[in-house]
């Protein structure tokens, strides 16, 4: 009888271990001010942030922000500033995958696209931003930068990573 019940409870906790070794956060975080040329501000451009864990591991990560073209951050973008005028929504994406995550970040980008969405390259506001001391200060450095262009009936992104539970990423 005792051999049975330590089955059972064996069982039970490695179920549980298992359900909680990939777990999912999200929460947001700021990069406060900037500086582009003779022009400084004080605002902040708010990310939210969806990471996937493996064990303790940050697994994958995305942080995504609006960008206006009245946002003091806009200036970041150089000449790719078209960008915002060409996108009905226009949105700052910063994404990560360990070393030793399943699928890397074309992984992301494909999910990214198959939620009706367009990547761009912006080159200027990816330099300013790692410039910026919060960008080091929050250890988001190994992130690829990118804008998301999507239309006006996106209201979401579909993340689906192996071994994990899709998550729909809400655009504001």
């Amino acid at each position: 009888m005792k051999y049975i019940i330590s089955i059972l409870l064996f069982t039970l906790i490695s179920c549980s271990v298992y359900k909680t070794r990939r777990t999912f956060s999200d929460n947001e975080i700021s990069i406060r001010g900037g500086v582009h040329g003779d022009k400084d501000w004080d605002s902040s451009l708010t990310f939210k942030r969806y990471s996937w864990y493996k064990d303790a591991t940050l697994s994958n990560d995305i942080l995504i922000a609006k960008l206006d073209s009245n946002s003091d951050f806009a200036n970041w973008m150089g000449a790719d500033r078209l960008h915002l005028s060409q996108c009905d929504r226009f949105y700052i994406g910063l994404l990560y995958t360990s070393v030793n995550a399943e699928q890397g970040v074309p992984f992301m980008e494909t999910e990214i696209e198959s939620s009706g969405s367009e990547l761009k390259i912006i080159l200027a506001f990816t330099k300013e931003l790692k410039a910026h001391q919060n960008l080091r200060d929050w250890h988001l450095s190994r992130h690829k930068v990118y804008g998301i262009c999507t239309s006006k009936s996106s209201e979401s992104l579909s993340i689906s990573l192996p071994g994990f539970k899709t998550k729909k990423i809400t655009l504001d």
